[in-house]
């Protein structure tokens, strides 16, 4: 069977998928594990068990272990915590307002929160704003789907892990962690550089606060535990690729910034959120990770995954380099249309995000 039979035959059961979850308000995930199934059994010819090793086990724990440590500070109020005290803090300089708002959902969904955690405790935040201070609601809007475009491509952001993972099932392992810091990159100067025009054009800079802002209450001590938590997590992650990036001749630099996995440090603050008793661990799981978005990427990874191994990744790869070609300096550059089809897939992509 040709890699574009597969192709095809890949596309028609996704379309099925997501026109049947849909139908029946049913995640997509596991209607494309059936189709997984039903392709890899009698159409490939390959046994239950081999299906089952498809599942991307690395990018489902990924989601899973970095949501489940950041929805601790959902359950203890610390993300509205940070929240308010940004808002607090440009009170004397309210056109900023809605840059700090940008700021602060682009840095939440980078350094991992679920999306839908932070447009639940964080958009209506500032929609209240708005009414106070005469802020466009189309501001708000446009600040946070661009910050969280900038914010969820970031490595690890909800959408830079599942992209890291796509790589690796496509058989580009290590690719990833080289194109997607630069992928990451693009996204943060356009989605600024959009933002911007919007503030311009809606009159972000007109901004007057009505009334006197409220001074945030003292942080609990709980509250404080879960803030000194995040920020040692996150350097104990950051720190190493600073270093290796500064002194990339350093072989202990190097060492440590490998060795340094996000997997493993956000488990282990899972573990002393549990110990320090930040909240109910049950509880935060059950309720705040997103259990529709990982049985989605999850399923889908697993139906693309059975095609690929059966040479549809062979064949979009051959696709993909046939459309690089080399610039007048010799430097391989995608051809006109391969961005404008990515972004529409990309897009479309983002209908289902939550899973059906």
């Amino acid at each position: 069977m040709s890699g574009l039979t597969i192709c095809i035959i890949t596309i028609i059961a996704l379309i099925l998928c997501i026109f049947i979850g849909q139908k029946i308000k049913c995640n997509i995930g596991v209607l494309a594990l059936i189709a997984a199934s039903v392709l890899g059994i009698f159409v490939f010819g390959l046994r239950p068990s081999a299906i089952y090793g498809f599942w991307p086990i690395s990018v489902v724990l990924q989601m899973i272990i970095v949501t489940f440590f950041y929805c601790f500070a959902i359950e203890t109020g610390a993300a509205r915590y940070m929240a308010d005290w940004a808002i607090y803090s440009a009170r004397k300089c309210p056109a900023l307002l809605p840059v700090i708002f940008f700021v602060l959902d682009f840095a939440m969904m980078a350094i991992g929160i679920n999306p839908g955690a932070v447009t639940v405790f964080l958009v209506p935040v500032f929609i209240e704003i708005c009414y106070k201070s005469g802020i466009s609601e189309m501001v708000v809007l446009a600040g946070h789907c661009l910050a969280l475009g900038a914010g969820c491509t970031s490595p690890i952001g909800s959408i830079g892990i599942i992209a890291k993972g796509l790589f690796d099932i496509f058989g580009f392992e290590g690719q990833g962690s080289v194109l997607l810091p630069r992928i990451w990159l693009n996204f943060i100067i356009v989605g600024f550089i959009c933002f911007m025009l919007v503030y311009v054009i809606f009159g972000g800079y007109k901004v007057k606060i009505q009334g006197q802002v409220e001074r945030p209450k003292a942080a609990t001590p709980v509250i404080k535990k879960n803030l000194i938590l995040i920020i040692v997590c996150v350097l104990l992650f950051v720190i190493p690729l600073i270093l290796k990036t500064i002194a990339p001749q350093v072989r202990l630099f190097s060492v440590l910034s490998s060795g340094v996995d996000v997997l493993g440090v956000y488990a282990l603050g899972i573990v002393l959120a549990v110990v320090l008793k930040l909240g109910d661990e049950r509880k935060v799981l059950k309720e705040h990770v997103p259990w529709s978005t990982v049985i989605l990427v999850g399923g889908c990874a697993t139906l693309i995954a059975v095609c690929s191994s059966m040479g549809m990744g062979d064949y979009l790869a051959g696709v993909g380099h046939k459309s690089v070609r080399p610039d007048a300096k010799g430097t391989p550059r995608p051809g006109r249309h391969s961005p404008g089809a990515q972004a529409y897939l990309w897009n479309r992509q983002s209908w289902f995000h939550r899973g059906n």
